[in-house]
């Protein structure tokens, strides 16, 4: 453990530096406020979006905007790095040589959590097991508070009443702290993902393994044995194969925990087949933390899916519109891909990371579908996957949609599945996917040349 809070509650004058202020930074802002704490905080931008949250926190905080300092600040003696933010390697490491602490929210929150904590990570899939498992959690009365990556950050947790809490991290949350703590903790899954930021797959990959150093339960996914969890106490794992006793699994159109029967697949009410990986997930975290069988499917059974997550549009045109802006990588679309009925048109695009695409087109080929591309990388997708599939290049996801009616018929699914982060044309995923929903009601049918 960092002894992040005894270098903050003996400070006297500013000895804190965050850098970034959004959501993560503003949470820092009421965390040391809250503390009578004065920090510094810095941001690339001159004018950051979570400026406003930061300030309110604290009035009187030290702003050093438009860029990250080269070296540490005079009285610095914790250095607090938010995810996804690429600070300058020789400034942190030149700090910790001078003995200050470098560390991330989720070290913080650690510091002074005393309920049980529950970790989730993955290249897919985490945001839905993450609110599932609180759900299963509520529903069985236990006191669970859920956040970190998802939702609300991990600081603001510590304010509210709890027994559990269950953190979704990212693999930049992890990279940035400390060997976290946990009582249940899992990697879903691997894909290729963040090559752009993590340099490397295996620097990616280390960074989710981190999650597992000091777990006391870890649940496995059995179809990725690379994922491994030996210093946990005791693993469980879970796949869409048959289980061993004491492990979760499938079989006979169930849900089964070892060899006991637990509900019908039929029963779960998500879209997609990849989410009955993601409810046995969930069901092995509950379960390892106490929440018997009954209550598990009594939970399930009134969850819904998140936004943007395999999420259905409304329609009348006898058309399945689906709504999966949050497959943002290309093994979390090629897994949207298989889960779905033909005739399919894909709608897919934007900035790949780095990707291939080799895995989307695999889940393509000998499909009855075609592809529709925009966006920062459609080039290259429209090059990979015309190898399977008819693929079209539009301007935009307006004229993407609009095709896609012109190609859809009842009985038809049209899948936004972009496979690529949003960032080249939109503010985020979830804009993304909220005009594809506004974009579907509006029937959108001018402006596109066939």
């Amino acid at each position: 453990m960092v002894d992040v809070a005894l270098n903050i509650k003996r400070a006297q004058q500013p000895t804190v530096l965050v850098l970034g202020t959004g959501v993560t930074g503003a949470s820092c802002a009421r965390y040391f406020a809250a503390r009578g704490m004065l920090a510094m905080f810095a941001d690339t931008r001159q004018v950051p979006p979570g400026l406003p949250a930061v300030q309110a926190a604290m009035p009187d905080a030290i702003l050093h905007l438009g860029g990250l300092p080269t070296e540490v600040p005079q009285g610095i003696q914790t250095i607090v790095v938010s995810p996804g933010l690429q600070p300058d390697k020789v400034m942190l490491a030149a700090a910790r040589s001078a003995g200050v602490s470098v560390v991330s929210d989720i070290d913080l929150f650690l510091a002074e959590e005393a309920a049980s904590v529950l970790l989730i990570t993955g290249s897919n899939g985490k945001s839905t097991v993450t609110s599932l498992v609180h759900h299963l959690l509520s529903s069985a009365g236990v006191a669970s508070v859920a956040g970190g990556n998802l939702g609300v950050p991990a600081l603001d947790l510590l304010n509210q009443p709890h027994e559990v809490a269950v953190l979704e991290l990212s693999s930049f949350q992890l990279e940035r702290s400390e060997l976290p703590h946990s009582r249940v903790a899992t990697v879903l899954n691997f894909a290729v993902d963040h090559l752009d930021q993590h340099g490397s797959l295996e620097a990616y990959r280390a960074a989710k393994l981190r999650i597992f150093v000091n777990c006391e339960i870890a649940v496995v996914n059995r179809a990725e044995p690379a994922i491994g969890a030996a210093n946990a106490l005791a693993a469980i794992s879970f796949g869409a194969d048959a289980p061993a006793d004491g492990h979760w699994g499938v079989g006979d159109g169930q849900i089964l925990f070892g060899s006991v029967p637990v509900m019908p697949i039929t029963a779960i009410p998500l879209h997609g087949k990849h989410n009955v990986l993601n409810v046995l997930a969930a069901f092995a975290i509950a379960h390892a933390y106490g929440i018997e069988l009954p209550a598990l499917v009594a939970g399930v059974k009134t969850f819904s899916a998140l936004p943007h997550r395999m999420q259905q549009v409304p329609s009348q045109d006898g058309v399945l519109w689906i709504n999966d802006s949050k497959a943002t990588n290309e093994a979390a679309a090629a897994a949207s891909v298989r889960s779905v009925l033909d005739p399919l048109v894909l709608i897919a695009g934007g900035d790949g990371k780095g990707s291939n695409f080799a895995q989307l087109a695999e889940s393509l080929a000998g499909r009855d579908a075609s592809v529709l591309v925009f966006g920062k990388d459609a080039a290259l997708l429209q090059e990979v996957l015309s190898a399977v599939v008819p693929v079209k290049q539009v301007a935009n996801l307006e004229a993407a949609v609009a095709m896609a009616r012109g190609k859809a018929s009842a009985g038809t699914t049209v899948l936004l599945a972009p496979a690529c982060a949003s960032l080249d044309m939109f503010s985020s995923y979830a804009e993304r996917g909220d005009r594809f929903t506004n974009l579907v009601a509006q029937k959108l049918v001018a402006g596109v040349d066939e």
